[in-house]
């Protein structure tokens, strides 16, 4: 059975979620499809956000830097245990942010892998090997 959208967004990354966002705003109807169970992409999950949480981090802490709300006092006793937690929960936070945004939009979130077909159609397999079919308008 083919379930049937205005638009199939391939990616949940920040273009795909803004993109997504964009066209539900609109009143389109949405699905994004990710091979990632949270949304966010590389972005929010391994790269730009925890890198720079973590340059910050570093910086605060060799005491180059004076922000307030950060991490604890630089004189703690485990620096990277604090780094890698605030990196941690910087993360996470961004990524609940952007769940929340594809739900409030209601956007239909699809765990899989995409792949594009003939006729605006995308077949979806889901990490149980069972396959989705989508058609986009």
């Amino acid at each position: 059975m083919e379930s049937v959208y205005d638009l199939v967004v391939i990616g949940a990354g920040p273009a795909g979620e803004k993109g997504a966002a964009r066209a539900a705003y609109f009143g389109k109807r949405v699905a994004i499809v990710d091979s990632n169970p949270r949304p966010g992409g590389i972005a929010v999950s391994i790269a730009g956000i925890p890198t720079k949480t973590l340059r910050e981090g570093a910086i605060y802490l060799s005491g180059l830097g004076q922000s307030a709300n950060l991490l604890p006092a630089p004189s703690a006793q485990d620096p990277w245990r604090l780094l890698m937690a605030r990196k941690l929960e910087v993360s996470e936070f961004m990524t609940k942010t952007v769940e929340r945004n594809l739900v409030r939009h209601g956007i239909e979130q699809i765990c899989g892998r995409a792949r594009l077909l003939l006729g605006r159609r995308v077949e979806v397999e889901r990490p149980g090997g069972e396959r989705t079919m989508l058609q986009a308008e």
